[in-house]
């Protein structure tokens, strides 16, 4: 087919295997072509998501949490990808270990 989607067309042709002899008719060979693929096409978006800034930490001593929001702002469509509609939560020890959480974003399935 000449295109994947949208609208295409394929040729059929055909050989003669044996010509005509003496009196006999000459065969007559005429390509056929027929549309395939015609369903519409669908544009591929992927899911895009805007991020906040960091909030402060919640306390001033020892362990606590930092967290941002995260917006999409471009919903996935036509089978593209949903990865990176996570929200992020930074939870921070008060000796500089660091731990990264992500959960699903509210509305995005």
């Amino acid at each position: 087919c000449s295109a994947t989607c949208g609208g295409g067309t394929r040729t059929r042709g055909a050989t003669v295997i044996t010509p005509a002899v003496g009196a006999g008719q000459a065969c007559v060979v005429t390509p056929t072509e027929d549309a395939c693929n015609t369903e519409e096409c669908v544009a591929v978006t992927d899911c895009e998501v805007a991020f906040s800034p960091w909030s402060t930490c919640s306390v001033t001593y020892g362990p606590g949490t930092r967290t941002r929001s995260a917006t999409v702002t471009v919903a996935a469509s036509g089978g593209g990808a949903r990865g990176g509609a996570e929200g992020e939560r930074l939870a921070a020890a008060a000796r500089g270990a660091v731990r990264l959480e992500l959960g699903a974003l509210p509305g995005v399935a």
